[in-house]
């Protein structure tokens, strides 16, 4: 088989990046060689010239290597600070400010609302981005059940979206093995998940407020806030994201791109915030390479960014 070149894997490297932002410096040439090859078998492929063109031409072979490239390392509660912060601090002061609100609006004749019906104003949107298999949309749905007395009286709205297809068909299913939940409170597992053929489900009440779609990054920031979610099978779902979301998680995406998509993709979450949201994002993901308008908020071991309002 021919040997791919430095000239030919250069030019994998921006096409790749082209489409989703992905980039992959010198010291993870072999990672991308390595995916590059595995394609270009799988696909009987001449050579790379052919497998390039085959790229340009058939946007399903494109989505193929990128689901080989993107890593989708996750568990539930990663990052367990951050989660204790978004619970004991978070939560509490945005559920009573909501709750503020929705005594000042009774008798207000403007915001008509009828007994029996959710309030208006008992929402919370959430996006967790780059879910990967789902787990840590899963811990959110958790969390944020936990930290309300009535969460059925609550909209509650957990965006995920991922850029690889094949995570997603696995976080729709819900299910994972014992060694998967390990990092899970006992009490919390028998309130939110229960046996089932395979491992351990999701229950039907988290599982009722979590929706994945497929969504390139890259796509959302071009649009400057409309997300373009795509569902299994289903038509897509036009969202324009400018202000809507209470949260974001998007952590360890942003590691695998460039210093100039990542600071577009920052720009991109704090649009999408509402005022007095909160982003988290990873370990190796600070913001203070770049320039932006997040306030930093240090909570013990959790490092997180609230937009101001």
């Amino acid at each position: 088989m021919q040997t791919i070149t430095q000239e030919q894997l250069a030019r994998f490297n921006k096409l790749v990046r082209e489409r989703c932002d992905l980039f992959f410096p010198a010291t993870k040439q072999v990672f991308l060689e390595d995916h590059l090859r595995e394609r270009l078998i799988a696909g009987g492929h001449s050579d790379y010239e052919n497998y390039y063109n085959c790229l340009l031409e058939e946007p399903e072979e494109m989505q193929s290597l990128l689901e080989e490239l993107t890593v989708n390392e996750t568990r539930f509660f990663r990052n367990p600070s951050q989660f204790r912060a978004l619970k004991e601090s978070i939560l509490p002061e945005m559920i009573e400010k909501k709750n503020r609100e929705v005594v000042k609006s009774w008798g207000d004749e403007t915001r008509p609302w009828k007994w029996g019906e959710r309030h208006p104003f008992m929402y919370l949107r959430v996006w967790s981005a780059g879910c990967s298999t789902g787990e840590e949309t899963y811990s959110i749905a958790f969390t944020i059940l936990d930290s309300l007395k009535f969460p059925r009286a609550w909209d509650i709205e957990i965006t995920a979206t991922d850029i690889n297809r094949l995570v997603l068909d696995r976080a729709r299913m819900g299910v994972y093995g014992n060694s998967s939940v390990k990092d899970i409170a006992p009490d919390m597992l028998s309130r939110y998940m229960e046996r089932s053929e395979g491992g351990l489900a999701v229950k039907e009440l988290p599982a009722s407020i979590v929706k994945f779609y497929e969504l390139n990054l890259k796509d959302i920031s071009a649009r400057r806030g409309i997300m373009e979610l795509g569902s299994a099978g289903g038509p897509v779902k036009k969202l324009d994201a400018t202000g809507y979301f209470d949260f974001i998680f998007c952590r360890n995406v942003m590691i695998y791109f460039d210093r100039t998509a990542q600071a577009r993709l920052v720009n991109t979450l704090y649009r999408c915030l509402r005022p007095g949201g909160f982003l988290f994002t990873g370990d190796s993901e600070p913001l203070h390479l770049f320039e932006h308008e997040f306030n930093v908020i240090t909570e013990g071991d959790a490092v997180y960014y609230a937009k101001p309002f």
